[in-house]
């Protein structure tokens, strides 16, 4: 049980996910914000399986952090760990929510190889 546990802590990979500090925009959008700042890619499409360790992403949804941010997240549910990753290495997924030892494995060229993956852990 504690090794199930353990082997379920959550990472969230950022596989293409830019952006600055504070760059002083105003509430109207990132359009006047300087390139430095720009926002890379606001529109991201998240990975997550339906369990409730995912409940940081759906509460960061609901709450609207992404968006105070300037982000507009769209969470995709998804069938297995297995689609999880291949979505994220494949490109139809932005990130996800996903095992701690998939973003290393997948980085390391375990199943499908990834150009980036960094595992993200607290």
């Amino acid at each position: 049980m504690v090794l199930a546990t353990f082997l379920s802590i959550a990472a969230l990979p950022l596989a293409a996910c830019g952006g600055g500090g504070d760059t002083g925009s105003s509430a109207g959008g990132n359009a006047s914000a300087g390139a430095a700042g720009a926002i890379e890619r606001p529109s991201l499409r998240l990975g997550f399986i339906k369990l409730t360790d995912m409940a940081p992403l759906a509460i960061a949804v609901e709450k609207g952090f992404f968006a105070e941010e300037g982000l507009n997240v769209t969470l995709e549910p998804q069938a297995n760990w297995r689609v999880l990753l291949d979505g994220v290495v494949g490109g139809q997924l932005d990130g996800a929510h996903m095992l701690a030892g998939q973003p290393i494995a997948a980085s390391l060229g375990v199943g499908n190889q990834a150009a980036l993956i960094a595992p993200i852990s607290s």
